[in-house]
């Protein structure tokens, strides 16, 4: 107490107190804690293993669903979707994006079937026709002025088949992206003069006149030689088509685009038809189209590659009254 260190301070002096105290209940007690320390950590790691284990699983759990619904999809059930997990919005996105994957995946499966089927199905008429132009030239009999009309005919024939396999390609190119295409500014005036000579060729037995209204200075961002190609299978068509009166060429300008309006006198195409003339081998009339000598790609190339340069063709139609397709690329000058 306070007061006894007074009296002893008065009575002695300076001292020093010195405090005594065991420490072997404090070691006893180290010692303890330590063992059971020892002994629990195992039971301890064993726990907490397991509880690891079980909520690493429990999270896995979704994505081992995700993984076996997709290991059970095969080419035959590309129209089934995986159930989309709910509680983890990883896994959810996951199974979201997979999902997407798979609508990719569809589309071009059904595309690929769709064109497979299209290709044969247009490529056993001429095969057919071979055969039967060959199997009638092989018969006795056959004088040397009919083999020949013969061989002409499976001459013909043959040319049209290979155009047909070339313009398939170049769809299946084409719809990959594997087309070499430039992307430069080009002057429509020169491309559309030379367009106008080949069709006023084409029309020169027909009695068809073909004109042509050039703005000049009008310049596209693309590629001259594809602008060619699609000018070309249209004024084809428009030649093809048109029995009387008259095929114009136009330059036009739109929203920071320029097109080239091919405009004809034609039959028209009715509307029911104006949203399936640039399906493959689609034709309004199948026996004219034949007669003629078409196999319905050339609408379909022609918008491939007008979009392969960021463009794309816009069609107007009347029947009676005739047909105005334009061919719309970006203006290098907007």
């Amino acid at each position: 107490a306070r007061w006894q260190y007074r009296v002893l301070h008065r009575a002695s002096g300076d001292f020093d107190i010195y405090m005594v105290g065991s420490r072997m209940p404090f070691v006893w007690a180290i010692v303890g804690l330590s063992a059971g320390a020892l002994l629990m950590l195992p039971a301890a790691i064993y726990v907490s293993r397991r509880g690891a284990r079980q909520a690493v699983g429990a999270a896995l759990q979704p994505l081992e669903a995700v993984a076996r619904q997709t290991r059970t999809i095969g080419p035959a059930d590309l129209d089934r979707r995986l159930a989309t997990p709910t509680g983890q919005v990883e896994i959810t996105e996951l199974a979201d994006t997979v999902n997407r994957m798979l609508d990719r995946v569809d589309r071009a499966h059904r595309a690929l079937e769709s064109f497979t089927g299209d290709a044969s199905h247009e490529l056993r008429t001429p095969l057919s026709h071979l055969r039967g132009q060959a199997q009638w030239a092989l018969a006795t009999g056959r004088t040397p002025e009919e083999l020949r009309e013969a061989l002409g005919a499976i001459q013909r024939e043959v040319e049209r088949t290979n155009k047909m396999v070339d313009d398939l390609l170049l769809i299946a190119r084409g719809g990959n992206r594997q087309i070499a295409l430039e992307r430069r500014p080009f002057e429509l005036e020169p491309v559309v003069q030379e367009v106008e000579e080949i069709a006023q060729a084409m029309a020169a037995d027909r009695g068809l006149a073909v004109q042509s209204v050039i703005e000049n200075g009008a310049v596209a961002l693309g590629d001259p030689d594809r602008t060619r190609h699609i000018l070309l299978n249209l004024v084809s068509n428009a030649v093809r088509y048109t029995s009387e009166g008259s095929v114009t060429l136009a330059v036009r300008r739109r929203d920071g685009n320029v097109g080239v309006e091919i405009r004809d006198t034609g039959p028209g195409i009715a509307a029911e038809h104006l949203e399936r003339i640039f399906d493959r081998f689609y034709r309004v009339d199948q026996s004219r189209s034949r007669a003629l000598g078409g196999a319905g790609l050339g609408l379909t190339i022609a918008r491939l590659l007008a979009e392969l340069q960021d463009g794309h063709i816009t069609v107007t139609s009347k029947v009676k009254q005739g047909s105005s397709f334009t061919v719309w690329l970006p203006d290098a000058n907007a």
